[in-house]
């Protein structure tokens, strides 16, 4: 019971790595909407919180949600609607996306 806790805790925490290769590569004017929400880090990858990302997913404008993670751990627990997309995945899984769409990643 506390291990499947832990994991979400773990997944949870990490989904505030957000914004990713495509959204940071995105038209300004279109990710506005997302960046409104995303807070600075030193790193310099934005990052928002789950409880953001809850209130995201439930707009009209949802992001699309991309798992970097390995597949074991998609499996036993990932963000409902989410993609699991390897490094090795990400052109094709942009390739026919509005240049617009806001993508979260979320990376272990």
């Amino acid at each position: 019971m506390r291990k499947p806790l832990l994991i979400g805790t773990i997944a949870l925490g990490v989904l505030m790595i957000a914004a990713g290769v495509l959204w940071l590569t995105s038209p300004q004017g279109s990710a506005s909407s997302l960046s409104d929400f995303t807070t600075p880090h030193a790193d310099g990858v934005p990052r928002i919180t789950p409880a953001v990302l809850n209130s995201l997913l439930r707009g009209d404008d949802a992001p699309l949600v991309w798992e970097f993670r390995s597949a074991e751990t998609y499996e036993a627990q990932h963000v409902p609607g989410s993609r699991l997309v390897t490094l090795d995945e990400i052109a094709g899984a942009a390739a026919g996306l509005d240049k617009g769409q806001a993508i979260v990643t979320l990376c272990t």
